[in-house]
């Protein structure tokens, strides 16, 4: 959710489950804190809008809302994220933190494996590649790569917000909308066997770079690029 929204960790500080509403295309909410909005900035509040048609291999937006606004995790609270409880059967009804987010990230990391197979995705080393700040920056850095301006982009995660009358454009979403659909269309073609139309080769080569600084032998990295 807080890719395709375009979201900071601190963003979900401000964004209730229970205020999320589902709308004919996709799930439309409010975010009543954030570095750019609150009762001491010129912005009150923040849309945001996810599309129903922002998926990869499944459709998750709508199940993911109803598990979110149902027991154990639908309960009334100004954040979005709570803290599990001892066995992760529930939530202990407290707030997580950012490093408890960054935990939760790497916990979840950590526990891919391969396609069909019980083989780990990814080394440790590779685990730290991605932090908290990648959501926010992953659906701008897809449209960025498939040439959409900037003047567009920044409605989504509203990057840069102009005033309350850009804030309320009724216009918003619909840009918002067609912003992830371009994406999302592009990504399932890529992960189809497509181009790479998001440039990700020169994040390869990036993590390649750190696993070689570590040491990693020639052969183990190469395979975890295969991965």
């Amino acid at each position: 959710f807080r890719h395709w929204a375009s979201l900071r960790f601190n963003d979900t500080e401000g964004c209730s489950p229970l205020a999320l509403e589902r709308r004919a295309r996709g799930v439309a909410g409010l975010l009543e804190r954030t570095k750019t909005s609150g009762t001491d900035k010129q912005m009150a509040v923040l849309p945001l809008f996810v599309s129903c048609d922002a998926w990869l291999t499944e459709e998750w937006l709508l199940p993911g809302l109803e598990l979110w606004q149902t027991s154990p995790l639908g309960w009334p609270r100004d954040y979005f994220l709570p803290l599990p409880n001892y066995d992760f059967t529930g939530t202990c009804g407290k707030k997580a933190r950012y490093t408890d987010a960054q935990g939760f990230s790497k916990a979840l990391l950590t526990s891919l494996k391969v396609a069909g197979g019980e083989e780990k995705l990814l080394l440790p080393l590779s685990v730290g590649m991605w932090g908290e700040h990648s959501d926010r920056a992953g659906l701008d850095t897809w449209l960025a790569a498939l040439g959409v301006g900037a003047d567009i982009r920044r409605f989504v995660g509203r990057w840069s917000a102009k005033g309350s009358e850009d804030a309320y454009v009724r216009s918003a979403c619909r840009v918002v909308e067609n912003a992830q659909r371009l994406a999302a269309l592009h990504a399932r073609a890529q992960l189809a066997g497509g181009p790479d139309f998001f440039a990700e080769e020169s994040l390869l080569a990036r993590l390649s770079s750190v696993l070689e600084g570590a040491g990693v032998a020639d052969e183990l990295r190469a395979d975890q690029i295969r991965r």
